[in-house]
């Protein structure tokens, strides 16, 4: 080699390796400890103060970030909008550091040096609706993605959490583990477990139970007077089940963190927890408790769909931008199919109750002008644009990927029984996903739900999924019931009056809150918030609008007089007969013993009149839904 060569090549390698070591000088090593102190002295005045401390940091700047959304809603979020005056200062010698906010929910730290670095803000919690964050004096309710920043490159990092300042009655409930025992003091082994484990601590109502071997923790702050001993007893009846569908739990504890209030309703799945909100008077009324234990049967069987196995486009989470995938369908809509089913089997819901439950969920969407403009693929996808942020006009161009995925869930299921020659279910389609997608592994896409579907039942489903997962075609509920020993049969009457027309109550009147684009009132040209005060002349209020619409008869006409902006407008249209009859969905009177079988291992309940009758089926009922 020439010497001339041989010096340019060596020079060149120092010029690497000094380009080399200097790049990992400025990048950040993971620091020798990371805490959150979280100070509850303003919680009455719905403030929290958060210090983030970092040890061990190496680099010139430091970029810190509240996400932009959290787990389990798919909606971009203000949570930094309630971040209160953010101040930086070295650990170690109390110099104040530069601190610029450069993005709406991120702030670049000037450290000069400093290895130890202190970030305290104070934020406001009054998001009780969406389960962010809330606190007052009784309680205060922390979901990680609204109150802890994070450092991206030390999302892996192992942390603690220290709550200071909270009243001495105070007790906390979280999924968190303890350090040493003290509640106090909280750990999780990165960023991502701590934003998917919401802490709870106040005045708190906690009832337990164990099912084999797991012990879980109910709770309960606000009107807990109002919460029967038999929530409990319900709760492991819904856990056993579940348990045994997947064949065990992913978690060692569980925590039912259960807001107790007038106006609260929903939940939010997590790691090993959940936050469900509910009324006082659910509790009471039997339709009411009812939707409280579906709606935790749906948060806990989270714990294995999108907690546990999850589409690829939920993993990993990028918490400062949305997270699409076309396969919310299956991660909400597949529980939402399960979420009564399981109540069903589990025995705290009747199955006759199951049964008119999913009789109204099927005429809702048959009846929807929007599921022949939008597939339940693009709705998943959507979901980041449309499904949080609903219009007017979206029962005309939408469908939700909770109910629509949910019925497409139970044709799929009916499908996968018949194809197999009823030796395999949608249970063991959710089955092999938890076991060959674990946490810790890949996501699966669309192809690999594909896969297993053929090695379960040696049947290509491509079709199927260009036909209702990613078309519009209307779902074949008549076959896909038949095979569970169910059917659909005409409601029976007269043809129903339709104007197409959805209200709310608005200053007494009926106020148009969507206009369908199969009535006679878009035809007419009623639009949203349109309030209608008189119908051919007599006045009309929304408390008395549907009764005075039914009514009527196809082919009559009407005059409409409403108010749009204040000013008094007329319409006259004619009305027509609802496009879509409801129908009732009811057991086949003459089922085969194939229908039977379907039907027990599908409901986990034997068939009415059955000597051994379950505790969730209807004993001595021989009727169905609507008869």
């Amino acid at each position: 080699m020439p010497v001339m060569t041989h010096l340019l090549s060596v020079l060149c390698l120092l010029s690497l390796l000094c380009a080399a070591l200097a790049q990992g000088a400025r990048a950040p090593v993971s620091p020798a400890s990371i805490e959150y102190e979280i100070s509850l002295r303003d919680s009455s005045r719905q403030i929290v103060h958060v210090a983030l401390t970092l040890r061990g940091w190496q680099g010139p700047d430091l970029e810190v970030h509240m996400p932009v959304w959290r787990p389990g809603r798919y909606e971009v979020l203000d949570l930094a909008g309630g971040v209160r005056r953010l101040i930086a200062t070295d650990a170690q010698t109390g110099e104040t550091l530069e601190a610029d906010k450069f993005a709406k929910s991120s702030w670049r730290i000037a450290t000069r040096g400093a290895t130890s670095v202190r970030v305290e803000y104070a934020v406001y919690c009054n998001g009780l609706m969406n389960r962010t964050r809330h606190a007052d004096d009784t309680h205060a309710f922390l979901s990680g993605a609204g109150v802890f920043l994070f450092v991206d490159s030390l999302r892996h990092a192992p942390l603690r959490v220290r709550l200071i300042d909270a009243p001495p009655h105070w007790r906390v409930a979280t999924g968190l583990a303890s350090v040493g025992g003290d509640p106090m003091l909280l750990e999780a082994p990165d960023y991502d477990t701590l934003v998917d484990s919401p802490i709870e601590v106040g005045e708190l109502d906690v009832r337990t139970f164990s099912v084999d071997g797991v012990a879980y923790e109910v709770a309960l702050w606000g009107r807990t007077e109002a919460v029967p001993a038999s929530f409990v007893d319900d709760l492991a009846r819904i856990s056993r089940v579940q348990h045994d569908l997947f064949g065990g739990f992913p978690y060692d504890r569980y925590v039912y963190i259960t807001h107790v209030a007038p106006g609260l309703r929903g939940g939010t799945e997590h790691l090993n927890s959940t936050i469900i909100q509910t009324t006082p008077t659910g509790y009471s009324d039997p339709a009411g408790y009812r939707n409280i234990l579906a709606l935790a049967s749906h948060e806990l069987f989270h714990t294995w769909n999108v907690k546990q196995f999850r589409p690829k486009g939920l993993k990993p989470y990028d918490y400062m931008r949305e997270n699409y995938t076309e396969l919310l369908w299956i991660a909400e809509g597949t529980t939402s199919y399960y979420d009564e089913l399981l109540c069903a089997r589990a025995g705290v819901w009747q199955v006759r109750h199951y049964l008119e439950s999913l009789q109204k969920v099927i005429n809702a969407e048959r009846a929807r002008p929007g599921g022949s403009v939008q597939s339940v693929a693009e709705a998943s996808f959507d979901a980041w644009v449309k499904f949080n942020r609903p219009t007017p006009d979206g029962v005309n161009t939408t469908v939700s990927f909770y109910t629509k995925g949910a019925l497409v869930s139970l044709v799929l299921d009916a499908s996968i029984r018949e194809t197999s020659g009823h030796t395999k279910s949608l249970d063991d389609l959710m089955r092999v996903l938890n076991q060959r997608y674990p946490l810790e592994g890949p996501g699966y896409t669309t192809a690999d739900v594909l896969e297993i579907l053929r090695e379960l039942t040696s049947n290509d489903y491509t079709d199927f999924f260009r036909r209702y997962v990613r078309g519009t075609e209307p779902l074949p509920f008549e076959s896909a019931l038949a095979v569970l020993g169910l059917e659909l049969a005409p409601s029976g009457g007269d043809g129903e009056a339709y104007l197409g027309i959805d209200t709310r109550d608005a200053d007494g009147g009926a106020a148009v809150s969507a206009v369908r684009e199969d009535g006679p009132g878009f035809a007419a040209g009623l639009l949203a918030d349109d309030v209608i005060v008189a119908i051919d002349g007599q006045r009309v209020r929304a408390a008395d609008f549907a009764a005075r619409t039914k009514k009527l008869k196809p082919g009559q006409q009407i005059r409409l007089a409403f108010f749009r902006r204040d000013a008094l407008r007329d319409v006259t249209l004619t009305v027509l007969e609802r496009p879509v009859r409801d129908l009732t969905l009811r057991r086949v009177k003459n089922p085969s013993p194939a229908q039977r079988a379907a039907y027990e291992s599908w409901i986990g309940q034997r068939w009415p009149g059955a000597a051994t009758d379950g505790p969730g089926a209807d004993e001595n009922d021989t009727t169905t839904p609507g008869e």
